[in-house]
Order: structure tokens, then sequence, then C-alpha cells
């Protein structure tokens, strides 16, 4: 595998979880309670995956598909119509079997 640093090229693999990333103060001042169930507003675990696996150079779905594959792993739930995640040792599950990359949930 390619050894790329995310920090020397942060710019290079940067992927926004607001498009475009200027707008995100504008968006956060008019954010609704129907807004928090927006794919946007959940995805940041998402966004950070997209990063890695560009920078490894992995071919990877667009983060809708990768949001929408990662509900499969309980990663996201729908509990009552509220969308509610991201489950972090779920996420690491879902990195390491979907893409065979090594991931751990640690605390602290």
């Amino acid at each position: 595998m390619n050894n790329v640093s995310l920090l020397d090229n942060a710019n290079k693999y940067f992927i926004p979880q607001i498009e475009p990333a200027k707008n995100i103060e504008q968006e956060i001042k008019n954010i609704t309670e129907h807004d928090l169930n927006l794919p946007k507003w959940n995805w940041c675990g998402i966004c950070c995956l997209a990063m890695i696996l560009d920078s490894l150079k992995i071919k990877r779905p667009k983060l809708s598909e990768i949001y929408k594959d990662s509900f499969n792993y309980q990663v996201y739930r729908n509990k009552n119509g509220k969308i509610i995640g991201a489950y972090h040792k779920q996420l690491a599950n879902f990195i390491k079997n979907k893409y065979g990359l090594k991931a751990k949930a640690v605390q602290g």
C-alpha cells in the first residue's frame, strides 16, 4: 500500500461533510430538527473513511453509497424516525469487513 500522509496532504484528500465547505457556518446557523436526519449531518465518520480510502488509492463508492451500506453494519440506526450514529465500534467493524483495513474503536 501507498504510505501517503494525510497530514502532509490534507488539502488534497479533504472531503467536507457540507458542500461547499465554505457554507458550513451558515448551514449550522440555519439547522432545523428535520435537517439532523439528513446524511450530511451524520456522515462525519463516512467522510473520514473516504479520506483514508482516497489517500490509500483504494477505489470507493460515493459518500451516499458508503452511508447507505453502513446501515447494514449498524453504524447508523433509524430509531423512531431519527438517525442515530455513528456508532464507533460498528464503524470500525464496517471498515475492517468492507474495506479490509485495520480499525479499532478506542475510548479515552
